[in-house]
């Protein structure tokens, strides 16, 4: 039987972990920045959608589409945190000219909106796609993903209808917490042109 005070110990680290941490913002911008010495190759689209709408569906979509090239991790997470280990291009090996390239990274959905205007202003062609799935179901999907697959949870499977709902709420007011839509769409309608951005629904 799964023990309240775990679950509570592990919910913690889960708040803890998420954190915002400070960033340089100039060696942000000089990252991103495309740079034919580091064979940076600029992004043509990006998905920015959250985890649990079809990210993973549409990274094999994308994957069998002829002519566009899809980075070989699904999730690079380069424009929130993968800009500190090395150049974008290393996603992209034995590219072919011509190409189309790009990313799908759920963790994108949780960029603050100065990386927002950061990227925008770098890559203002790049193309956004914001996939929107049924609020409700989308939380409990991610919560119930995390909670048996999060190395900070790991709960079975059989012990889920044993979390109180003293504890369920709190955690699922934080994971609804964690991608707004009306922030999402905001920050990126407000700061980039409308006609690179696609929203569409998970259905």
């Amino acid at each position: 039987m799964l023990q309240l005070a775990d679950l509570l110990t592990r919910f913690h680290s889960i708040f803890v972990r998420h954190q915002p941490s400070p960033i340089d913002w100039h060696a942000y911008r000089r990252a991103i920045q495309p740079d034919g010495a580091e064979g940076f190759q600029r992004p043509d689209y990006l998905s920015v959608s959250p985890a649990r709408s079809a990210t993973t569906w549409l990274f094999e979509e994308l994957r069998l589409t002829q002519g566009l090239r899809v980075a070989d991790v699904k999730e690079t997470n380069y424009f929130s945190h993968g800009w500190l280990t090395g150049p974008y291009s290393r996603n992209f090996p034995n590219l072919s000219p011509g190409q189309v390239i790009g990313d799908i990274s759920p963790n994108y959905a949780f960029l603050p909106r100065r990386a927002i205007e950061q990227i925008t202003q770098v890559h203002p062609k790049v193309r956004i796609l914001i996939v929107l799935r049924e609020p409700v179901e989308r939380v409990w999907s991610h919560l119930l993903f995390d909670l048996m697959r999060d190395s900070c949870f790991q709960v079975p499977r059989s012990d889920i209808g044993s979390i109180p709902e003293s504890v369920l709420l709190p955690l699922i007011t934080f994971y609804d917490s964690l991608c707004r839509y009306d922030v999402l769409v905001r920050h990126w309608l407000d700061n980039h042109p409308r006609d690179r951005i696609h929203i569409e629904w998970f259905d």
